[in-house]
């Protein structure tokens, strides 16, 4: 029989494994039976895991349950959070200011090579990302193709870009094509070109992207989206190097170095017949994984610091902007599904909001800015699955031109179309 999700829990608590613990005792919130010192030891957990206010909640409930520790009293145990959370809070300032000062100290233009531009837009100083840069450095001037794996909003079109920055294609065009973006027949038409009268629309020959791009990198965003039949297709030009227009019979050549990247689980699409395993394969040859923003917490003060800097700037506000502890604190602590692109829309909000003669900002205009943020998206997808529907059929299914019609970001109309699960 296997066994208890709260047994599962305690079994990583003691191995040290905090992360797979605080999960399965969170599970364990379904089951029966007698599960003695959960939240003491769930507090332990956050409290090792940096989480010091998830930390602190699960010392109230294990208090008022009478719960110990084998060798921490819950008193001592919070006295261990108080601590560790001004040490954290020290780091996090001392992150943030250091970002800022480094940001205002160099105003005059920089003479950065285009390759250390693109990795220093790639922000974080954990562990996570900088190994990261060094897979980027690694491969660059292979020619092998690159599978970028993460969520929506990690940054892995940055990610792409540093890649071919670092290579011997530096100097080529960087073309990229997303592929959630297109119905079948205009994204074929996108990769491969297509010839005059080949379809409504057609009215001159076009030259396909994949072969325009020359010896450049060829990025193909969101590749876990397409249909089978273009996988096909994408896979035929993967491996023969060669591609025919829509409407022609001529084949060209494909001279890219190939970047793709997702935020689906291209392991359960083979599985379920959805992604082919054979063009799986030819993708996947160098993966990168990047982590969410919510497994790389301390890589949050470093960008709120480059983005209250930058957008302070922008809207003409106090320079420099400063940050309290306790407001920062909460951005470090919010989850961000949305990942980096997510917290620059909070961030660009707080800055736009605050008044110009304000010069540090509190947690009333953090936590007002994240309540707006969040109540506006639940509105968006309650209020508004009626009219995306309309302008996607408006559009013919076209998600860059609904994005523009909605003025909202592409991604927020992916994030939409998946969450309300909707389907052409």
């Amino acid at each position: 029989m296997a066994s208890s999700h709260y047994e599962q829990g305690k079994d990583y608590y003691e191995k040290g494994a905090y992360s797979k613990a605080v999960m399965h005792f969170s599970l364990s919130a379904t089951e029966d039976g007698q599960k003695p010192a959960l939240h003491a030891m769930m507090a332990y957990c956050h409290y090792e895991l940096g989480h010091f206010a998830q930390a602190l909640d699960c010392c109230k409930k294990a208090e008022e349950r009478g719960e110990q520790l084998k060798h921490y009293g819950i008193a001592k145990l919070k006295t261990k959070i108080s601590t560790g959370k001004k040490e954290a809070w020290r780091r996090w300032r001392s992150l943030f200011d250091d970002t800022q000062k480094n940001l205002l100290a160099n105003t005059k233009p920089s003479k950065m090579s285009a390759a250390d531009a693109a990795l220093k837009a790639i922000c974080g100083d954990s562990f996570a990302i900088q190994s990261v840069i060094a897979r980027i450095k690694q491969i660059a001037d292979c020619s092998a193709t690159v599978l970028i794996r993460g969520e929506t909003g990690t940054g892995k079109e940055l990610v792409a870009k540093a890649i071919h920055a670092y290579s011997q294609s530096s100097g080529k065009p960087f073309v990229s094509v997303n592929c959630g973006a297109f119905v079948e027949t205009l994204l074929e038409s996108e990769l491969f070109g297509h010839k005059k009268g080949a379809f409504t629309g057609a009215i001159r020959d076009k030259v396909g992207k994949m072969v325009d791009v020359g010896r450049g990198s060829f990025f193909l965003d969101e590749v876990g989206d397409m249909s089978m039949q273009m996988q096909v297709k994408l896979l035929r030009a993967l491996q023969d190097r060669r591609v025919v227009r829509v409407g022609g019979t001529k084949e060209e050549y494909v001279h890219a170095r190939f970047i793709a990247a997702t935020n689906r689980n291209l392991e359960a699409m083979v599985e379920s017949g959805e992604f082919r395993e054979d063009l799986y394969y030819r993708l996947n040859v160098i993966p990168i994984l990047i982590p969410p923003l919510r497994e790389r917490k301390e890589d949050i003060p470093l960008l709120v610091g480059r983005l209250v800097a930058l957008y302070a700037k922008k809207f003409k506000k106090q320079i420099p902007l400063t940050i309290e502890g306790d407001a920062l604190e909460v951005l470090v602590n919010h989850t961000w599904p949305g990942n980096v692109r997510e917290l620059e829309n909070v961030v660009c909000r707080i800055i736009a909001l605050i008044p110009k003669i304000k010069t540090s900002l509190n947690v009333e205009d953090v936590n007002d800015a994240l309540l707006h943020h969040e109540d506006s998206w639940a509105t968006f997808l309650e209020n508004h699955k009626a009219l995306l529907l309309d302008v996607l059929n408006h559009t013919g299914w076209n998600l860059y031109e609904t994005a523009r019609f909605l003025e909202v970001d592409l991604p927020t109309v992916q994030r939409a179309l998946r969450v309300l699960q909707v389907d052409k």
